[in-house]
């Protein structure tokens, strides 16, 4: 008696066909895994930044509240603070000339009254970019290029003009 070799009793092309959506199925269940590692790490990677944040907001000195003049620089939405302060908003100024800056205006407009830390940008360890973080949510707000120092606007000695002040801005200042 002679054995037969098992088969599916379908045609050749269909066997194929088969094969094919398993071989599919396997690589579409490989990529999903591949997705779901990444999404944890970075995950993990985001708590660690944020625990590494909440240890810097409580290392760092304070800026005194003030207007903080915002800065043109490369992405346009430059604000300027001093690296590594504290600062609390008083309020924002923008430069003339910066066509820009509108979107980040606003979001710095609505920043008024909270502490914001500025650091270096902490991956490209570089001293000309940095990152905002709004230090009550330990959010970021912000990657910027920076270009150049902060500036504090003193109502005694205005690095801008005094008219260009609003009269609650130059008691924010003073403050």
């Amino acid at each position: 008696m002679q054995q037969k070799n098992w088969r599916w009793n379908v045609s050749p092309i269909l066997e194929n066909i088969l094969i094919g959506a398993a071989v599919i199925l396997a690589l579409a269940g490989l990529r999903h895994m591949n997705i779901l590692r990444r999404r944890r790490n970075r995950r993990i990677e985001r708590e660690k930044h944020e625990q590494w944040l909440k240890t810097m907001a409580r290392m760092e000195p304070e800026a005194p509240p003030g207007i903080y003049r915002m800065g043109i620089a490369m992405d346009g939405i430059t604000p300027i603070f001093t690296n590594g302060a504290h600062i609390r908003l008083a309020g924002v100024i923008k430069p003339e000339g910066d066509r820009f800056g509108d979107e980040a205006f606003r979001i710095l407009e609505s920043l008024k009254g909270r502490r914001i830390l500025v650091l270096p940008a902490w991956r490209e360890q570089r001293m000309d970019h940095a990152h905002m973080y709004d230090i009550e949510t330990g959010r970021s707000i912000a990657h910027m290029m920076l270009d150049r120092k902060a500036v504090r606007i003193d109502p005694k000695n205005p690095e801008l003009p005094a008219s260009l002040l609003t009269k609650e801005q130059r008691s924010a200042c003073a403050a």
